[in-house]
């Protein structure tokens, strides 16, 4: 948490709902209040396709339906970049997919 004075502290926030376990994911603070996180590996080391949100105001996690009918859409993957772009949302590029290739 950053103090705005010029400091900042680690806290432990203590959350509800159905959050996930992850590694190697992706994510951003998509607007005054949301936390978005897409994909990344479970506790199991299998590569997901996922998208959770944090409601940081609640420290409330939800799980956001993904498209899985209409490509394109996003495949799962690890250790992409992501972006919060004002006016668009997360955006992520790049990673490695399921099969441990570049996507």
């Amino acid at each position: 948490r950053w103090g705005g004075g010029g400091g900042c502290e680690w806290v432990e926030l203590a959350t509800s709902g159905p959050a996930v376990k992850r590694a190697h994911h992706s994510g951003g603070v998509v607007s005054d209040a949301t936390l978005l996180i897409f994909s990344g590996q479970d506790e199991t080391l299998i590569t997901r396709r996922t998208l959770s949100s944090l409601d940081l105001r609640t420290a409330t996690w939800s799980s956001v339906p993904l498209p899985t009918d209409t490509p394109p859409h996003p495949s799962p993957r690890i250790d992409g970049a992501a972006a919060a772009v004002r006016g668009v949302g997360l955006v992520v590029f790049g990673g490695v997919g399921e099969d441990f290739g570049f996507v």
